[in-house]
């Protein structure tokens, strides 16, 4: 019962700061969103450019991103619908082989959400229709890929041998300077992203502090006329979003987290360590009554609070019959006095 508790509560810290990870982690996109996301002609370029396509209208386009406030488990960066076909854009500068199953578990949750908007009966027997999904991985890693990779659900399959009634397939495109030029060219905002950034990466080469990468970087953008009217509206914001983009290191984090649930591991260990030593105390003692009644045993063993142990400790020298420590137990949990 302790080895499985301390397990569980080892298992809740991981899950706490893996938590605080995905939040961390997603400071390094907000720059990225902040330029599409918030700039409905800005994703219609995109969209275009992507797709050939030569839509005019940004009210054609209705954002259903998933948000932090009602989808805790679910966030995604950039979410729309457009001619019966839903978007969904992730920016990286990590590279991750598990997108496509990212895309797969965001895809549900847009798909029940519009099922549920709709109030649509999917156990019935009219067909229920769908916007078609497109799923777009922009990087901009240290990582060299090509232009344009292909990363498929398909290949985290175990079993190779028999075909798959499953496939999900990830569009990811390189978006650092010198990549898919004709992409850049045809979304100038993408273009004026990736040379910001890349200014940063290219002072940082040259030995530059982050500080002063991010800062020469801004007013570099600001001479040439990139981003202008963004940088100038949001110059602090922005300065904030690329210290944590370069500052973001994926190994020395996760070290950092194995090392601090080591320690909580440790002190809960020690922990439970003591409250053991309290539990054998207690029953040395009442073994001097004879053989301890199950239920006794039972409550002693589940009894997780160490105040309450030491006093059932000191009382059960003093108990005359198991009856008589029973009740004692029941008062001192209670917190009355006997």
């Amino acid at each position: 019962m302790g080895e499985k508790h301390i397990f569980h509560n080892i298992r809740v810290f991981l899950d706490a700061h893996m938590r605080r990870l995905r939040i961390n982690r997603k400071y390094k996109d907000r720059l990225f969103c902040a330029l599409f996301g918030e700039d409905k002609e800005a994703l219609l370029q995109l969209y275009n450019a992507l797709h050939g396509t030569a839509y005019t209208d940004p009210d054609r386009l209705t954002v259903v991103t998933l948000d932090n406030i009602i989808y805790m488990k679910m966030v995604n960066d950039l979410a729309f619908v457009i001619a019966g076909v839903l978007n969904l854009y992730e920016h990286q500068s990590t590279y991750n082989p598990n997108m496509p199953l990212r895309f797969l578990l965001y895809i549900a949750e847009e798909y029940d959400r519009m099922v549920h908007r709709q109030d649509v009966d999917i156990y019935g027997s009219g067909l229920v229709m769908l916007p078609t999904p497109q799923c777009v991985v922009f990087y901009n890693g240290s990582r060299e890929t090509e232009d344009e990779e292909l990363l498929r659900l398909s290949d985290s399959f175990q079993n190779k041998d028999i075909p798959a009634d499953l496939e999900l397939t990830v569009h990811l495109r390189n978006i650092n300077l010198g990549h898919n030029v004709a992409l850049m060219d045809q979304c100038h905002k993408l273009w004026e992203y990736a040379s910001l950034v890349g200014r940063v990466n290219e002072n940082l080469a040259d030995g530059m502090s982050r500080e002063a990468a991010v800062e020469e970087a801004v007013v570099y953008c600001l001479e040439q006329g990139i981003l202008t009217d963004f940088l100038k509206d949001n110059r602090s914001g922005v300065l904030g979003m690329l210290r944590l983009l370069t500052e973001y290191d994926e190994k020395e984090h996760m070290r950092r987290i194995k090392r601090d649930a080591r320690k909580e591991g440790e002190k809960l260990g020690e922990a439970k360590g003591e409250l053991r030593r309290s539990r054998e105390v207690i029953f040395d003692f009442l073994d001097n009554l004879g053989e301890i009644p199950g239920d006794i045993r039972e409550r002693i063993d589940m009894q997780e609070d160490a105040d309450i142990l030491k006093k059932w400790y000191m009382a059960a020298p003093k108990a005359e019959n198991f009856d008589a420590f029973r009740e004692e137990m029941q008062a001192l949990a209670e917190g009355r006095k006997r």
